[in-house]
């Protein structure tokens, strides 16, 4: 019990239901902790065997037991889109995945608006699994999934501290999608006072100087050394 409520956010439980989810989680009461180990164990158990719909359905159930447990959501995104997508042969799947994998890690932030942990996730996929699919991304418009995240961040956060609003219809690497994703992390972190992890302050000149070498590599060499200068104040900061 101990260990289960040092892992639960601040904020209650009930808090962060939708009116449908309410009523099945007050019948399991204090249930819903066995509830989620024994669906736990179902949906790992249908993954391994290549069912992978029936795993991410039960994942998801276990999400509307616990809306509050951090560490699901980011599994379950994690899952889609790193072990379900590396499973999948044809491209097309494999981004599709991906694309849920994101999707269900912007749920989780909306459901836990002060989950460092969670925007840090999202960052990451962006910055590592994202270079999978570059040319994906470039062409997809998923500015409209994170400004609204960024968005609701700003809402607790003074005026300049705010984070820049990405730019819509404009082709971005994913580098430029982690680099913000990561500023995200840390005004999260700093609005609810915890520690910023030393590695994510770097990640963002890291991320900032990758876009720069994309650009690059698109013969936008003006372009590219603007983020390059960019980069070496960041790092200086």
């Amino acid at each position: 019990a101990p260990m289960r409520g040092a892992l639960t956010p601040h904020k209650d439980i009930y808090a962060a239901l939708k009116p449908g989810e309410f009523a099945g989680t007050m019948l399991l009461g204090g249930f819903r902790g066995l509830a989620c180990d024994l669906l736990w164990t179902r949906a790992n158990s249908a993954k391994d065997r290549g069912r992978y719909y029936e795993s991410v359905a039960l994942a998801k159930t276990i999400v509307q037991i616990q809306p509050r447990f951090e560490q699901i959501w980011e599994y379950l995104a994690w899952d889609m889109a790193y072990n379900i997508a590396v499973e999948v042969e044809d491209p097309a799947g494999k981004w599709s995945w991906f694309l849920a994998g994101l999707e269900v890690n912007r749920q989780g932030i909306e459901r836990n608006p002060q989950s460092e942990r969670l925007v840090r996730h999202l960052a990451w996929m962006f910055h590592h699994k994202g270079d999978t699919f570059r040319k994906e991304i470039e062409k997809s418009n998923l500015v409209t999934l994170v400004n609204p995240l960024f968005e609701r961040i700003n809402r607790d956060l003074p005026a300049d501290q705010r984070i820049p609003l990405l730019p819509a219809g404009v082709e971005l690497s994913n580098f430029r999608y982690s680099e913000v994703c990561y500023r995200a992390t840390i005004r999260v972190a700093e609005l609810n006072r915890l520690r910023v992890l030393p590695f994510v302050r770097r990640m963002v000149p890291i991320g900032i100087e990758r876009d720069g070498n994309h650009l690059r590599n698109r013969g936008e060499h003006f372009a590219a050394l603007r983020r390059y200068l960019t980069s070496l104040e960041e790092w200086d900061r």
